[in-house]
């Protein structure tokens, strides 16, 4: 398995079904679901003119779903227009028991909204000392739609597209250095040999609208 030699002519069609690898040196076939020409950190595009494909494994959670780099594919069965010669097909098969929240809706509002998020808008997020991947699509802006990293407020859920952003929005705006709410309940935990202390508290979204919202668009990554 590898990568042909030389530049390809056209990106890769969407719908195909080729190998790519995983985890280490683990190959799976996967479908490519959306595909994008690469950014530069700034969000234009990359002179090189090379693309990154959204791939869909086989067997495998959507969560699971990422963007590749064409050096992740088994490309032996490509030819020089991009398409692939065995395995191909031109309509994603939706694994609809992922959807068990969505049960009630009828098959085109159901096809409508996977359409709409089959496709991870943020990848990753950084929320205090804490890095984490993302598992599925979240509403948030389209503006933020091409960022690489979320930076997200650890206090009032506020998100922004650089860390220097975040920073400076901490040191001169941020009104609140805790949930803005009601602190019900509070305790104590040694947490691996450290002390740690847990609060709940109770936020009324008719008064704390925009924090409740930027928990919603959280909480659905």
């Amino acid at each position: 398995m590898g990568v042909p030699k030389g530049p390809m002519r056209v990106p890769l069609e969407l719908g195909a079904k080729l190998m790519c690898r995983w985890r280490g040196e683990e190959y799976k076939s996967c479908e490519i679901i959306e595909r994008k020409q690469k950014s530069l950190p700034d969000g234009t595009t990359d002179p090189s003119g090379e693309w990154e494909y959204y791939v869909h494994y086989e067997g495998l959670n959507r969560r699971l779903d990422e963007w590749v780099g064409l050096e992740r594919f088994d490309l032996g069965s490509v030819n020089d227009d991009g398409k692939v010669t065995r395995n191909s097909t031109n309509k994603r098969k939706h694994e609809h028991e992922e959807h068990e929240e969505e049960g009630e809706l009828d098959l085109a509002t159901l096809k409508e909204h996977e359409e709409a998020t089959k496709v991870k808008n943020i990848s990753r997020i950084v929320m205090g000392k804490w890095k984490m991947e993302t598992w599925y699509f979240s509403p948030f802006p389209k503006e933020y739609s091409k960022s690489e990293m979320l930076y997200i407020c650890e206090y009032d859920l506020n998100f922004f597209a650089r860390r220097e952003q975040l920073d400076r929005y901490i040191q001169t705006k941020c009104r609140y250095f805790h949930p803005p709410g009601d602190e019900i309940y509070r305790e104590t935990k040694v947490i691996n040999g450290e002390e740690h202390n847990i609060a709940i508290f109770e936020v009324d979204p008719q008064y704390q609208r925009a924090y409740c919202e930027n928990l919603c668009l959280l909480a659905k990554l």
